[in-house]
């Protein structure tokens, strides 16, 4: 029922103050639910200057990139 669904999808991205940073919202909503391909993957990641190497010599920024390459490799 269009008028009345129990799901509905709204889903948009809205750049802030910050070049290259965005608010990032989802509303789901709606009658059926049906398993359907493509599904849209968002990866939020902190690439701040903090996750550089650091006193204790930890980078997290590689750790983040390894990540990401790793559960790419992983969902294909």
């Amino acid at each position: 029922d269009p008028n009345n669904p129990d799901y509905q999808i709204r889903k948009y991205a809205k750049e802030t103050n910050t070049p290259g940073l965005y608010d990032v919202y989802l509303n789901v909503k709606g009658n059926t639910q049906q398993n359907v391909k493509p599904v849209d993957i968002v990866l939020v990641v902190d690439m701040s200057g903090s996750m550089e190497s650091n006193s204790n010599h930890t980078n997290r920024a590689g750790a983040v990139r390894t990540g990401v390459k790793n559960f790419l490799t992983s969902i294909q």
